[in-house]
């Protein structure tokens, strides 16, 4: 066993071989339990956490090993850097958040899905996922693609990703004992606790059973200030059919502090393009007028903030929202920039999806009001942004539009063409 295994506030710890969970790295991992269980929020060990379990990452094969011991940490009122374990299990479970929007990820098919690779190995695995890549019929389906490209790219890419599955596992037996944390309005490293709490819960739609309760018990209606990251978590664990969810939620709808529109999401996210009515004018009034403030109480990543997982979640709730998203895009680009996601599904909502639609390239004058919202959007985007987001190029060519910013800017009168003798001005041609 390494030097460093004994942790007196994570005893378990001592029995794992972490060496042979995360070769190379392994020796690390009990040193730093031992930092996190008294670190304060200043702590670098957390960065050195996110660091070494990065996803997909090398060593995020010491995952399931880590996941129980962090959370019996966060649930123990006596380990002093409790906190510090909470926020380093959130970090573990953001291994592709952007994946799981907005469709909810499958238990029963995560399953299966580890079990072949496991059966077939990298080679094949790799071989089916391009395939899939390439037959992929949205942005979702792509993202899932490449994550999955991406891990069996590195040397234990197959064990990297049933380790994903089995950090997930081992923590489903463990989660009761964060309920009291969604209690907790402190603060930690800029996040609220009882937030971090929430978005953990929020990953285990499996378990709504069990969580549904405790939920709704810290964003009751009526409240002065409903746990708004509670509300977000509801309506990513709750299933469609479940009517008393649906009810504390519409009821929420009512609410001040922005929990009206965390609600409106939330049934959203549960009912998909059956979301209620009045849910639907919650955003449709609210999305064009207000700002990124509106997304209190998602989760942000490292790679995704919370108002592009929220635009995710959008794509998935029916056109009767394109209205508002397309009103709101110009603002959302400018502040964001994982543009992508939201620029494929804007541009399939007003010219129909690429393939499946007989529209022919027109002149910019002769678009609707709706086409022309949308292109100015993405012309507008920086030359940075445009660089952030090859897969713009491949999404215009799509609908026949032009692909290259500068191309797209002229389209739509954001730029004037460059005349022959003017390119003989500046550049000196003739």
């Amino acid at each position: 066993m390494p030097e460093h295994s004994g942790n007196s506030h994570a005893p378990e710890a001592a029995d794992v071989d972490w060496e042979a969970l995360a070769p190379g790295s392994g020796e690390q991992i009990p040193r730093m339990l031992e930092e996190v269980a008294v670190a304060d929020e200043d702590s670098h060990v957390i960065g050195d956490f996110e660091l070494l379990l990065s996803f997909p990452g090398p060593y995020f094969t010491a995952a399931p090993g880590l996941a129980p011991v962090l959370a019996r940490m966060a649930a123990d009122p006596g380990v002093p850097g409790r906190f510090a374990a909470l926020l380093c299990l959130h970090e573990l479970l953001d291994t592709a958040p952007a994946d799981h929007l907005p469709r909810r990820r499958d238990p029963l098919l995560w399953r299966d899905e580890m079990a072949w690779i496991a059966q077939v190995g990298a080679d094949r695995a790799r071989e089916h996922y391009r395939a899939w890549l390439a037959a992929a019929q949205d942005e979702q389906a792509r993202r899932i693609a490449h994550t999955r490209l991406d891990a069996l790219a590195l040397e234990r890419g197959p064990e990297i990703l049933r380790a994903e599955l089995a950090a997930h596992e081992a923590l489903r037996p463990l989660l009761p004992g964060l309920f009291p944390l969604l209690e907790e309005r402190g603060e930690f490293a800029g996040h609220r606790v009882a937030d971090l709490a929430a978005w953990v819960l929020s990953w285990f739609g499996e378990d709504a059973g069990t969580l549904v309760g405790p939920l709704r018990r810290v964003c009751e209606p009526g409240t002065a200030a409903p746990l708004r990251s509670a509300v977000y978590a509801l309506g990513r664990v709750a299933r469609p059919d479940d009517v008393a969810t649906a009810r504390h939620l519409v009821l929420l709808l009512d609410a001040t502090d922005d929990a009206d529109f965390a609600a409106a999401l939330a049934l959203g996210c549960m009912r998909g393009a059956e979301i209620p009515d009045k849910a639907l004018r919650v955003i449709g009034t609210r999305l064009p007028t207000e700002d990124a403030r509106l997304w209190r109480g998602w989760p942000s990543f490292a790679d995704s903030s919370a108002e592009e997982l929220g635009w995710l979640a959008l794509s998935g709730m029916g056109p009767a929202l394109d209205k508002a998203r397309i009103a709101a895009c110009t603002d959302f680009f400018a502040r964001n920039w994982d543009v992508e996601p939201a620029a494929e599904s804007l541009l399939a909502a007003v010219f129909g999806r690429p393939g499946a639609t007989s529209w022919a390239p027109s002149p910019y004058s002769s678009l609707t009001d709706d086409q022309r919202t949308v292109l100015s959007a993405i012309a507008g985007l920086s030359a940075a942004k445009w660089d952030c987001a090859p897969g713009l190029h491949t999404l215009l060519e799509a609908h026949r539009l032009p692909a290259h910013r500068g191309e797209l800017r002229v389209f739509t009168g954001a730029e004037l063409p460059l005349r022959r003798g003017m390119v003989r001005f500046l550049f000196g041609r003739r």
